[in-house]
């Protein structure tokens, strides 16, 4: 998203990323940054360069120096509050979901950080209803609070013909089943899992592709040995974006088991793009991008059975499963076009900035 969000008004505008992590292939100035203090090394690395002084001097260095027009942050602790300390404005930020829905129950000082930074944004932009109504919660003014619904390229994700190297590196044979959400609890695979030994009762050579990495990694192994169905089942780790598609034209079912989105998240999205049947636990706004049974499935967190009941019915007619698709496409190119959701946050910079832009 990140990476979409710079390389967009790069095309347009002069636009430059400052990161504690190098992202490949990005058409743009990057500035690579090491926050932190050792003192500090105990703490988790996502929070502790906020404390660093020197990070927020160097970042408002670059920031006058390249005479920026409007500060993009992305996630709200602990970078909007880097943007926030670094006393320049305008100042816009986009929750992502958890920053607002889970960060700020962790501690005190996350939920203090998290206010601060909101306060301080000139602009804030949401992934969906339930981060508005968080953010509204934590007595921050709304006015200035904009739903932006993520948006997905639609030339790139489509249905296209399969790619047989993967099919033959992963010697699939039958039907395929992914998820590519992280593997943190928040995601709940094990939902997932839960329901693979149902399903390959009846469908013994299906496969399920787990993408993404997390800190549930060998926990989920486990599970998959405990069940015996180790050759059910392939964690291909991380997949670069360029290559996401690939994975999902192979794919013949999508499943999203979060117990919390902030509004829906991207790679549903782009699975619907893509024509691939999704189902997903009725959380965040799923509701406002899927009808259940007539563009995708929902079901219940934690609901491994009726799952498993989901994913047979899908890949036992062939009929449901294009249909699905192919309507799920549709309501992505009508409502989450990349460009056009671009469009709109380039109206909400205009506004905050006049005629600078």
């Amino acid at each position: 998203l990140i990476k979409r969000f710079v390389e967009y008004f790069g095309n347009k505008y002069n636009s430059f990323l400052i990161s504690n992590k190098h992202i490949k292939n990005l058409k743009a100035k990057q500035y690579k940054m090491r926050f932190g203090l050792p003192i500090l090394g105990h703490m988790n690395s996502a929070y502790r360069y906020i404390f660093s002084p020197f990070s927020i001097f160097e970042i408002r260095k670059i920031i006058d120096r390249k005479k920026t027009d409007i500060i993009q942050c992305h996630y709200v602790c602990p970078h909007g509050v880097i943007g926030a300390l670094t006393k320049r404005h305008p100042l816009a930020i986009h929750v992502m979901g958890s920053d607002v829905l889970v960060g700020p129950n962790k501690s005190k000082l996350i939920k203090f950080l998290t206010k601060y930074a909101l306060k301080s944004a000139d602009l804030i932009t949401v992934a969906g209803q339930n981060c508005f109504n968080a953010i509204k919660e934590m007595g921050i003014n709304t006015n200035k609070v904009f739903i932006l619904d993520y948006g997905v390229d639609t030339n790139k994700f489509k249905k296209k013909s399969k790619n047989k190297n993967i099919i033959k590196k992963l010697n699939i044979k039958e039907d395929v089943v992914i998820s590519v959400r992280a593997l943190e609890p928040l995601y709940d695979l094990k939902t997932l899992i839960k329901a693979i030994p149902i399903v390959i009762k009846e469908l013994p050579e299906t496969k399920f592709l787990i993408g993404n990495t997390g800190s549930q990694l060998n926990v989920l192994k486990k599970l998959v040995k405990k069940l015996g169905i180790e050759s059910n089942v392939i964690f291909i780790g991380h997949i670069e974006h360029e290559k996401l598609c690939d994975y999902y034209n192979i794919s013949d079912v999508y499943v999203s088991t979060s117990k919390s989105d902030g509004g829906i998240s991207i790679s549903t999205l782009e699975a619907m793009a893509s024509e691939l049947p999704v189902i997903s636990t009725d959380v965040g706004d799923v509701r406002k991008w899927i009808t259940n049974n007539k563009n995708g499935i929902i079901f219940n967190v934690g609901d491994s059975e009726n799952l498993a009941i989901y994913i047979l019915k899908i890949l036992k007619n062939k009929k449901i499963k294009k249909i699905l698709g192919k309507r799920a496409r549709q309501v992505i190119i009508q409502k989450a076009d990349f460009k056009k959701q671009m469009k709109q946050m380039e109206k909400l910079y205009k506004k905050i900035l006049g005629d600078r832009l």
